[in-house]
């Protein structure tokens, strides 16, 4: 499956602490491994087809826009029970990806790309 990132979230994948990017990275490479398989607690269901990735204290919601391809839509540090204006955040997102340039211009791989150094 690949895993492809909106540029919101590539940006704040190369801002976060190297420990935090191990966590996250290796919670993607699961839902690259299972897909849809992938449940509670590592993975939720937020509605209209977006689900949130759930590594420690970080958010990254995304979506299935064909059953081999995942897109990071959004990335956020998690600070209530259910973030709201998030997960609208997201779904809105998820719109305009797939509106915008989903079909025309894929996102990149994220294990093509190089991690920033800090």
């Amino acid at each position: 499956m690949t895993l492809e990132l909106e540029p919101e979230v590539e940006a704040k994948l190369d801002a976060i602490r190297e420990d935090e990017y191990v966590v996250v990275l290796r919670l993607a490479e699961m839902l690259a491994l299972m897909g849809r398989r992938l449940t509670e607690p590592q993975a939720k269901p937020l509605g209209e087809d977006v689900y949130e990735l759930r590594p420690g204290a970080w958010r990254l919601t995304y979506w299935f826009p064909s059953e081999d391809r995942v897109v990071f839509l959004t990335m956020f540090r998690k600070q209530r029970d259910r973030d709201t204006r998030q997960v609208t955040y997201a779904k809105s997102t998820r719109k305009r990806c797939e509106r915008e340039h989903f079909a025309a211009d894929p996102h990149g791989s994220w294990f093509d790309r190089p991690r920033e150094e800090k």
